[in-house]
């Protein structure tokens, strides 16, 4: 149920997660639930300060992403960063090899562009 919480509008995830936390039972499940509260949510302390996050929630909810199409991870640009790894056959290219990478990458998306 926690990661539910990335989905869920962001003003309501600290009213949220009281009831996620009631249907952990587990002892363990306890214990990350008050993590989660720590790292991502922040706790309120006993003379009812409200303290800050590690994450904030505007950094790991996706409420507003999905409705749009925005993609929730990079996963596209790791697909790319492979793909041209693959391609170009080195870590460390030196300029020449790398122009001349460039320049068959930008053909090869010409190519793909006039297909559709």
């Amino acid at each position: 149920m926690l990661p539910a919480l990335a989905f869920a509008p962001p003003l309501e995830v600290q009213e949220l997660l009281p009831q996620v936390i009631e249907q952990l039972d587990m002892p363990a499940s306890l214990e990350l639930a008050l993590y989660f509260e720590n790292t991502y949510i922040g706790r309120t302390v006993a003379s009812g300060t409200q303290l800050a996050p590690l994450f904030p929630i505007e950094m790991w909810n996706h409420h507003h992403a999905v409705p749009q199409g925005i993609p929730r991870t990079n996963n596209a640009i790791e697909t790319w960063h492979r793909a041209y790894n693959v391609t170009i056959g080195c870590h460390h290219p030196n300029i020449w090899k790398l122009i001349i990478t460039i320049k068959r990458e930008q053909r090869l998306v010409e190519v793909k562009q006039d297909n559709f």
